[in-house]
């Protein structure tokens, strides 16, 4: 059954999405092509950022328990386990470069980085599912929530849930530390923007550099502080590489989004460079996460281990590769370079891990 909505209440219809119709419980889907922010009639109708009303699917709640998969991994397809490494890489690199002990209070420190980056990821997927820009068809999102595997309800209170024991380790650690108190509160305030939006940290261009300090810089100066009391210029350069490596997965994502965000009204970078020089530019910022660590190093900003930095070349070269030789936005090799990615950038954390080890 289709229904036509004010766009107004969409967001009411979506909070609560079960309704009985014929005696049969139905639940509201908002994932037709019409959410994409495509040139086509339907998005011109009813996309986003129009005031036209808004298209629901409302289907059988028994025909989505068939099809759904298991609760363990609908939870990993929200939480984006791979994801995870743009929070708890850049805080490993500001624990090694800060000379931290590898004890309890560091475990404590990666444990709430994860847990905030995770309910980030679930607040993310509930705002662009509310916001309308991540339909089936479209780039965005895990499509839990678009398929009827989860309610945005349920989402929520994972994130909810998730920030329970990050609050419980981030006041452990800064019990008798005010200055680390003051920084975890400083930087959860100033990082949570870009981390769960989607769309401020692509607006304009200087959105590249914000996004790297929030997810780079600022995770990694927070957990020195939290576990050592100090922030060495070593520990603010480690946060910048990571946020490098970051900022990476962004650029290619954003290229993927091109189309998307040309139609939503969004600057991102890549349409402001246009997508040749954009994906050529990837290029240059792989590089520059090996390379950076080396000329750290002659400044005297890390160690004699940063020299290690380069062996993180071949991995982001391996999966850029499918990146590169993309031709258009749409091109398949995009979508594998970004999966290639995730598991990569656990493995140039450890190398970047290495070089900064003080």
């Amino acid at each position: 059954m289709i229904e036509i909505v004010p766009r107004e209440h969409l967001d009411r219809v979506l909070r609560d999405p079960v309704r009985t119709v014929g005696g049969v419980p139905h639940r509201a889907l908002a994932s037709d092509a019409g959410r994409l922010g495509s040139p086509s009639r339907l998005a011109r109708m009813v996309g986003p950022g129009s005031r036209a009303p808004a298209v629901i699917r409302w289907v059988p709640r028994s025909s989505l328990v068939r099809t759904r998969p298991p609760a363990w991994r609908v939870a990993a397809l929200l939480v984006r386990p791979m994801d995870l490494s743009r929070g708890v890489v850049p805080a490993a690199v500001g624990l090694a470069s800060a000379g931290a002990a590898w004890d309890d209070r560091a475990a404590l420190v990666l444990l709430a980085v994860a847990c905030v980056q995770a309910a980030a990821h679930l607040l993310n997927e509930l705002r662009d599912h509310l916001a309308g820009p991540d339909a089936l068809i479209g780039p965005r999102g895990t499509k839990v929530l678009q398929r009827g595997w989860a309610t945005p309800r349920g989402v929520a209170g994972g994130a909810a849930v998730l920030l329970v024991p990050a609050m419980a380790a981030g006041l452990y650690l800064a019990s008798g530390k005010p200055v680390a108190l003051l920084a975890a509160l400083g930087g959860a305030v100033a990082a949570m923007p870009f981390v769960a939006s989607s769309a401020l940290p692509r607006r304009g261009p200087v959105a590249p550099l914000l996004f790297a300090l929030a997810m780079g810089p600022l995770p990694a100066v927070g957990a020195a502080l939290a576990t050592t009391g100090t922030a060495p210029p070593a520990t603010w350069a480690g946060g910048a590489v990571a946020g490098l490596a970051a900022g990476l997965y962004r650029h290619v994502a954003d290229l993927r989004r091109m189309p998307d965000d040309a139609a939503r009204g969004l600057r991102s970078p890549a349409l402001l460079l246009g997508f040749a020089r954009a994906r050529d530019g990837s290029r240059w910022l792989g590089g520059a996460v090996g390379a950076v660590p080396v000329l750290l190093h002659v400044a005297g900003l890390a160690p004699a281990s940063a020299l290690a930095g380069p062996l993180a070349l071949p991995l982001l070269a391996w999966a850029l590769a499918p990146a590169l030789r993309a031709e258009t936005p749409h091109d398949p090799g995009l979508a594998r370079a970004l999966r290639r990615l995730g598991p990569a950038s656990w493995l140039v954390g450890a190398v970047l891990v290495l070089a900064f080890w003080a």
